[in-house]
């Protein structure tokens, strides 16, 4: 098998890249693999990375916070909000609406702690 696709794969670990090896060996596929090679450190930080992020992603999902994407529809457009405990907490969008008198369809955010503040359609840095 080409080294070009083995390292990258050899490589990923979610943690411990000692058990991949030790896979490797038990089937004795290990002699094509370079430890050495770029590829097999990118795909080690890759898994390092994936790991992270996942049990990030478990603890955060247990404390109460989720992200959720969506599609609006009427004002055509769509963003990313970060909820807690399913109220929302902080949005990126990026659709039409309405700023000043004029229609904008600019990127945008939501934040603060309450219903009012969350409303407003806060410009990206630089103004409008």
């Amino acid at each position: 098998m080409s080294s070009v696709l083995v390292n990258p794969h050899s490589g990923f670990g979610l943690f411990d890249t000692s058990l991949t090896e030790l896979a490797r060996e038990a089937l004795n596929i290990n002699g094509t693999v370079n430890q050495c090679s770029a590829a097999y450190s990118g795909g080690r930080y890759a898994g390092y990375g994936f790991g992270t992020g996942f049990g990030g992603a478990v603890i955060a999902r247990t404390l109460g916070w989720t992200i959720n994407f969506n599609r609006y529809k009427n004002a055509g457009g769509g963003g990313i909000n970060v909820l807690k405990d399913g109220q929302r907490k902080f949005g990126a969008d990026w659709h039409k609406f309405k700023h000043k008198g004029n229609m904008l369809n600019r990127p945008h955010y939501h934040r603060g702690s309450t219903k009012s503040q969350l409303k407003k359609h806060r410009p990206w840095q630089g103004g409008f």
